[in-house]
């Protein structure tokens, strides 16, 4: 997850000329439609456990980030918000219609980001490697979101106060497979929830290794669900997506990741491989933000207009993949642009 900064408001107040509309800058969206989820599929293809936290996993050498998932997701406001976590195997076909197995038994890891060693949440919050045996197992049920899978996969059902936060998927016996990892708004999504209206997801993300290629099992799939709290099926969301290619003493990053964000149905509505190679008003918009500070020209990041009403279930898709045919460690992340302008007093234009 993206560190957030505040930058200075530079704006001159006085100024009451209406600039004109940019077309290769997306408008801006509105307040009450809100991302509500990311559920990503990855594939994990070593064999060894992620056990002892994070920080070890770090520390030993040669792993390059295989053999997890994290998927990361930030809360804003004064109150909590109540969220469905999950870590699951997810069997999918490539083209070709060969099916990719699932991994037998992930386990789920919840830490507050930056990973400090005092930072994984404790119990019954900090993890879970078999759902029916969760805390939250009637909670979950009641979501009937688990219905037909396995007691091994894991869920959690948390309500969390402000801040940044990581679930960490992994095996939690030594097995390889393809892994879904979750996160859902509850209140959004209309199961019990103890959300406070005021606090709201400005970003999810998803950090882990992408194969070569671009086939399911290979590429990095994130879905990105995004809800409309108004009767006005006409307002629109502004996000800000990037992929990028992150790097550590210990893993290779994904050189030159391209993104791209599709409809349900794979239709591509925004492209991107490079960051710095497209019209400049779009340029500008992003460095308002920051996010892409110290990133450099081969990471990928975009601004697209969505309207939730006319998308199938409301989500797009963000696919990573490097454009040379590499693998690497590659981080997807995905924001609510119209909420940090209105948090942190970015000012991306129109």
């Amino acid at each position: 997850v993206a560190s957030l900064t505040t930058p200075t408001n530079n704006t001159d107040t006085n100024d009451t000329t209406t600039p004109s509309d940019d077309p290769d800058l997306p408008n801006r969206g509105s307040l009450d439609v809100r991302l509500g989820n990311i559920s990503t599929a990855a594939y994990i293809p070593n064999n060894q456990p992620f056990s002892g936290g994070f920080q070890a996993q770090l520390d030993s050498a040669g792993l390059d980030y295989k053999g997890a998932i994290m998927v990361g997701y930030t809360v804003v406001g004064n109150g909590s918000k109540n969220l469905l976590l999950t870590g699951k195997g997810h069997t999918e076909a490539d083209s070709s219609g060969i099916l990719i197995s699932a991994m037998p038994d992930p386990r789920m890891q919840v830490w507050k980001y930056p990973f400090n060693p005092s930072d994984k949440l404790s119990a019954p919050n900090g993890g879970n490697d078999d759902w029916q045996s969760s805390s939250y197992q009637s909670q979950i049920s009641a979501t009937n979101f688990f219905n037909q899978y396995e007691s091994k996969y894991s869920g959690l059902y948390p309500t969390l106060t402000g801040g940044s936060y990581v679930s960490i998927i992994s095996s939690a016996d030594g097995g390889s497979g393809n892994v879904r990892g979750e996160t859902y708004e509850t209140y959004q999504m209309g199961w019990s929830s103890a959300s406070d209206a005021s606090a709201k997801l400005t970003g999810v993300s998803t950090n882990g290794w992408v194969q070569a290629g671009n086939e399911p099992g290979q590429r990095m799939t994130a879905g990105v669900g995004i809800r409309n709290l108004s009767t006005d099926t006409s307002l629109k969301k502004r996000l800000i997506c990037m992929g990028k290619g992150l790097g550590h003493p210990y893993a290779t990053p994904l050189y030159n990741p391209r993104i791209e964000v599709t409809d349900m149905n794979h239709n591509v509505l925004a492209s991107n491989e490079s960051w710095t190679k497209q019209p400049q008003a779009m340029i500008d918009a992003i460095n308002a933000t920051d996010l892409m500070n110290n990133w450099g020209e081969d990471n990928a990041c975009l601004i697209v207009t969505v309207t939730p009403s006319e998308l199938p279930y409301s989500s797009v898709l963000v696919k990573l993949y490097s454009e040379d045919g590499q693998s690497g460690n590659g981080l997807v992340e995905v924001y609510d642009l119209d909420l940090l302008e209105s948090v942190y007093g970015y000012d991306a234009g129109q």
